[in-house]
């Protein structure tokens, strides 16, 4: 049985962690998610709210997401007439 040799081993594994990496805005974007279910820890909250301050297509998404989510979570959609709003199931 043949071995590979650690070096090449671990050269692999970063360069397939590395296509699974996440931009900082992807992240930060998942961090909003989860700002808006309040389950960020406070380190994470002071990242994010940093990044927001420099970041303004994430500060967008971020005013986006809560708009919806505010709406979602008070059971109240918007009505546009002659279309039904319903569950797929």
């Amino acid at each position: 049985m043949r071995r590979t040799p650690a070096p090449a081993i671990h050269a692999r594994q970063e360069r397939f962690s590395d296509q699974l990496a996440l931009t900082d805005c992807e992240l930060m974007r998942l961090r909003i998610s989860v700002r808006l279910d309040r389950e960020l820890s406070e380190l994470e909250r002071a990242r994010l709210a940093r990044h927001l301050d420099r970041c303004g297509a994430c500060a967008q998404f971020a005013r986006g997401l809560a708009g919806l989510t505010e709406v979602l979570r008070s059971g109240c959609l918007p009505s546009t007439p002659g279309h039904r709003v319903g569950l797929a199931l």
